[in-house]
């Protein structure tokens, strides 16, 4: 019997062997240093050995386990070694790796100024930068300043550094030195003139280059300004000398200047030597330089120009007065004696230069001696009249004229004026009025005393400038009523006119109102002439007055008014007195109705009124007939008079309110 094959798998486990790290502890290294080998060690050399870093802003760990250092500060460097089927993993193992700043130093450049500039801009210079550092890796910059401004005076001022923060950097700082120099300061002498023969100005000097508003009371010693002229030095050129300036913050630059000292001017002719206000006169002389005045007697030229160092044309002024010519230069006046001013003469009146034919008025002319005159109308010399007075008796323009060395001047007219004049009442002058409203047959009538050739224009209703010759009186006829304007002028009297205002008047309309009514009467007010002829039931009388009260019969009155003019008309007044009673019920209370009959009456007033005459109602009704009812309820109690004036005819009625 042959027996089956079998296989088996046999499993031996053997015990890992153990491995076993060390690590050396490090020295400290600086920020920048170069790249570190860990130096872990292993009692297996046969596995590898790996590293890891706690803080990666320290160092950081290379493809090559080197460690990287990217910081300052500490850091835990851990090796390990992982094993295999015969090692089991190694215990890690630490090291501590102390990283410290590297050291920075900013030091501050030195700068320099003048002083009253700016300051500059102040910058730094860095040293100690690693790995390519700059300073965009400060975390905080450093700060740069000075104590010096722009004010302050000449001196070394420190530049100092701080503030500036890195963790990976040690920082050290080195001031710098600002430098503040002098400012360049120019003193100018102020050129000066002067006259000969006075004593020297006062010597100015001018300043460029003050900084921060400083002036001359900001110098330690001020300038010294000097000249070699003096009160009796000739014309000429004189330096001005300027020195001896200090100050702790300028240097200074001198400018001198110079002192002219100018002769006075010396006029030796004029001409002419007579002349009047605006004359050009011709001055000749030397020195005539930087003139800026000329007069002639005290009073200044009107204008001149400076021709050339010694000639001048100046024009003579108005007020001008005989004396001296006069020419001012800065070195002093020159003058001239014998100028002769013949002023525009004046004329005075010894009265009023208006007056009436027959008068004269004395004219006088100023000045009053020394010359030879002339008397002129509107002109013309007048024969004879040669002195220095002269009686005007004709209307004119007087001038005189004054002559001297052959110079003539002369005055401004001067108006007389010999009014015609005729006495106040010359002229009688009346209106008689149109005898009618509407007429044409009014009057003007013109009466003169003297007989003379005169001409009245009239102005007023058809006249326009109408013209009327007469010597002694005239009429003007055929005018209507109104307002007139009489004019009368006298031949050959071209100033004179008098004029009058002449009312034409005209009747009135004649008009007729009854103003009251009574028991047994009328009253009756007229208007419209002076003079009334008044018929009540063909009895006629005549009245001056405005205002007549007249007697009534029972039943119908009629009253008819007429003037002194028939054009005037007559006016019909009827009135109709009843005792029936017409108006009922009366007495009444409050409605008083009035039967008018069958009969359309077109207008119809009614007036109420009271023993005293005055109204206490009235009423209009247009297209009335049967009973009229009038509501009366405001009258008080009493007796009332109740006029109806029905198409012009006028009834009476007594009544009486309860």
């Amino acid at each position: 019997m042959v027996s089956a094959k079998k296989t088996y798998r046999i499993i031996i486990n053997r015990a890992k062997a153990l491995q076993t790290l060390s690590i050396a502890a490090t020295n400290a290294v600086t920020y920048g240093a170069a790249d570190i080998t860990p130096g872990a060690t292993s009692n297996n050399g046969t596995l590898p050995i790996t590293y890891i870093s706690n803080n990666l802003a320290v160092a950081t760990i290379t493809n090559s386990g080197q460690v990287h250092i990217v910081g300052a500060g500490s850091v835990n460097i851990t090796a390990s070694q992982l094993g295999n089927s015969l090692y089991s993993d190694a215990v890690p193992v630490t090291q501590v790796l102390t990283v410290n700043p590297a050291p920075l130093t900013i030091t501050a450049n030195n700068k320099s100024k003048v002083y009253g500039s700016a300051n500059p801009l102040l910058t730094v210079l860095y040293s100690g930068f690693v790995n390519g550092d700059d300073t965009t890796k400060l975390s905080t910059k450093a700060v740069v300043g000075t104590t010096a401004t722009k004010a302050s005076a000449v001196g070394n001022y420190p530049i100092n550094i701080s503030g500036a923060v890195s963790t990976n950097y040690a920082i050290t700082y080195v001031p710098g030195n600002l430098v503040i120099s002098t400012a360049v300061l120019t003193v100018t002498a102020d050129n000066q003139v002067k006259n000969y023969g006075v004593a020297n100005p006062v010597l100015t000097v001018s300043y460029s280059g003050f900084m921060n508003g400083d002036d001359a009371t900001k110098l330690t010693t001020p300038p010294s300004v000097t000249t070699t002229a003096t009160t009796t030095s000739a014309a000429g050129v004189y330096p001005i000398t300027v020195s001896g300036a200090s100050s702790g913050n300028y240097t200074f630059v001198y400018n001198n200047g110079v002192l002219t000292i100018i002769p006075a001017p010396l006029i030796s002719s004029i001409n002419p030597a007579t002349a009047v206000s605006g004359t050009v006169v011709t001055i000749t002389g030397l020195n005539f330089n930087s003139v800026n005045a000329v007069s002639f007697g005290g009073v200044p030229a009107s204008s001149y120009s400076v021709v050339s160092s010694t000639s001048i044309v100046a024009v003579v002024g108005s007020g001008s007065s005989s004396g001296n010519v006069s020419v001012t230069t800065p070195s002093g006046t020159g003058t001239y004696a014998g100028f002769t001013f013949i002023p525009k003469p004046t004329i005075a009146a010894n009265g009023s230069t208006t007056f009436l034919t027959g008068g004269n008025v004395m004219l006088t002319a100023s000045p009053g001696t020394g010359y030879a005159y002339q008397w002129f109308n509107y002109g013309t010399p007048i024969a004879g009249a040669t002195s220095a007075t002269y009686t005007a008796s004709l209307t004119g323009l007087y001038t005189v004229g004054i002559t001297l060395n052959g110079v003539s001047q002369a005055s401004q007219s001067i108006a007389v004026n010999v009014v015609f004049a005729l006495p106040p009442n010359n002229f009688a002058i009346s209106g008689l009025s149109a005898t009618c409203k509407g007429s044409n047959n009014g009057v003007i009538k013109v009466v003169a005393a003297q007989h003379l050739n005169y001409t009245a224009t009239v102005v007023g209703g058809a006249l326009n400038n109408t013209t009327y010759s007469f010597t002694d009186s005239v009429s003007i006829p055929n005018l209507t009523a109104g307002s007139y304007n009489v004019c009368i002028t006298v031949t050959g009297q071209s100033g004179y006119q008098q004029c009058f205002t002449v009312i034409i008047n005209e009747p009135k309309d004649l008009s007729v109102y009854v103003a009251s009514v009574n028991p047994g009467q009328v009253t009756i007010n007229l208007n419209g002439a002076s003079v009334y002829n008044v018929s009540l039931n063909g009895k006629t009388i005549t009245t001056t007055s405005s205002q007549l009260t007249l007697a009534l019969t029972k039943g119908a009155n009629v009253i008819l008014v007429s003037t002194d003019k028939a054009c005037q008309g007559v006016i019909e007044k009827d009135i109709t007195l009843a005792d029936d009673i017409v108006a009922y019920p009366n007495p009444f209370d409050g409605v008083i109705n009035l039967n008018l009959g069958k009969t359309t009456i077109q207008n119809a007033i009614i007036s109420v009124f009271g023993v005293d005459g005055k109204i206490a109602y009235t009423g209009t009704f247009n297209n009335v007939s049967g009973v009229l009812p009038i509501n009366l309820t405001q009258l008080r109690p009493g007796v009332y008079m109740l006029r109806l004036s029905a198409d012009n005819i006028e009834s009476v009625f007594k009544i009486i309110k309860k």
